[in-house]
């Protein structure tokens, strides 16, 4: 796993260690000491503004107890918070075929989705508030 050095891998990569922080209950300052980083520097990688070295990395997420695959993950989150196209995946059955506890699953599953994502959308909106707002990758 190699630290992104573009602007918009650092944007990214900003944004998932936001994520993971604030899932981890962390504040910046708290996440700051335990790894043994600047709060500033640490308030530089999530905004995107700089990148931190492979081993500043794995001090963060080892203080945050995550493995060095949750980074990729937070990653895909931080770009793709519904999912890549916005939409849930089809049911491969037809709903009328399942039997009556595969569509009460189907709905308890529904209805968690779609916690999550409003629970992404206040997520972000609270960090962009906390951080001031993100610096958006030019467009082309």
């Amino acid at each position: 796993m190699v630290a992104s050095s573009s602007p918009d891998g650092a944007a990214v990569q900003g944004r998932a260690l936001a994520v993971l922080r604030l899932s981890r209950g962390f504040t910046r300052l708290q996440l700051a000491q335990a790894a043994r980083v600047t709060p500033s520097n640490l308030s530089s990688y999530e905004r995107g503004l700089s990148v931190p070295q492979q081993a500043t990395l794995d001090r963060l997420l080892d203080a945050m107890g995550l493995p060095p695959e949750a980074i990729e993950r937070a990653k895909t989150f931080a770009v793709y918070p519904l999912g890549k196209d916005g939409t849930l995946p089809p049911d491969v059955r037809a709903p009328e075929r399942a039997p009556e506890s595969d569509r009460s699953r189907a709905a308890a599953l529904k209805l968690a989705q779609e916690v999550g994502k409003a629970f992404a959308h206040v997520t972000l909106a609270f960090m962009e508030l906390k951080a001031g707002g993100w610096r958006l990758p030019p467009t082309e």
